[in-house]
């Protein structure tokens, strides 16, 4: 059942990017931003009073429904601010960021929660939405040209989109990446830390060097991007992330023992793993 917030966080994460990207063309990016961090907070606040697991989910949705502003938002923001070759490489320094979230955030919420329980990661989270709404406030400019309203229809879009068998590739791609990279974070707490017996203050420590791998990744690609095509990066990357997913498998399928070879194996094919999505 705790599992099932996991996967109704990215319904909620899903729906949300169809409809504050819709919602940021009507009436900017910036309002629209600052309207998904409160619905965030919101959310949070939600998580952290909730009583019943059905209150959680439900809370969960809100929350995810507000923070998907933040991925549609600021990439739109992206494509509006700087062109071409310049944005495929701040978007690979941006991804080498990203990658160390699953280091930052079980390093925060596996102390916080070994010190102040699971409310207290619920509660730091709310911080944080008050704390990035008012930095957005005071800083983020707005970067939308037609003050008009949307010019495109939704309906021609979808037929476009669902004619082209590049959005389908890229779709399945970036579908079977999360899946593969959310199924790592699913399961992470439930491997290191009931299998291998590890606190969350020492798994979140774990965390950082794990993350390492996704940032390497990253930083890799943005550096084939000045003598490669990204199709010819990305299918490297696929191949390694494969090959990684098979080590997991064969190791798993064994049977391995909570030992010290089973965790260093397991973290390198996890490495990896990682490093082939990043």
């Amino acid at each position: 059942m705790i599992q099932l917030t996991l996967s109704i966080y990215f319904l909620g994460f899903a729906l949300g990017v169809f409809c504050w990207g819709r919602l940021s063309d009507s009436i900017g990016r910036r309002p629209a931003l600052l309207w998904g961090i409160v619905v965030y907070g919101l959310g949070s606040f939600g998580c952290y009073l909730s009583d019943s697991v059905e209150w959680l989910l439900l809370s969960r949705f809100i929350q995810a429904f507000g923070a998907s502003t933040g991925s549609v938002v600021t990439q739109t923001i992206l494509r509006e601010s700087i062109d071409g070759a310049k944005r495929h490489a701040l978007f690979a320094q941006i991804s080498a960021a990203l990658a160390f979230t699953p280091a930052i955030g079980p390093l925060i919420g596996g102390w916080v929660d070994q010190s102040l329980g699971f409310r207290a990661v619920f509660f730091t989270l709310v911080v944080m939405s008050v704390a990035i709404f008012m930095y957005t406030f005071a800083s983020l400019p707005e970067t939308r040209v037609n003050t008009g309203g949307p010019s495109i229809r939704t309906l021609s879009v979808a037929k476009r989109l669902l004619s082209d068998r590049r959005v389908w590739s890229f779709g399945f791609l970036i579908g079977a990446t999360n899946g593969i990279l959310f199924s790592y974070y699913a399961e992470a707490p439930f491997i290191f830390i009931e299998y291998f017996q590890m606190s969350p203050g020492i798994f979140g420590f774990f965390g950082i060097f794990v993350a390492l791998s996704s940032i390497f990744g990253a930083m890799l690609s943005k550096k084939m991007l000045a003598n490669y095509p990204a199709e010819k990066i990305i299918l490297l990357g696929s191949v390694i992330t494969s090959i990684g997913a098979v080590c997991l498998v064969g190791l798993t399928g064994y049977g391995t023992s909570p030992s010290a070879l089973s965790l260093i194996l397991m973290v390198t094919f996890l490495f990896m793993l990682l490093l082939g999505s990043g």
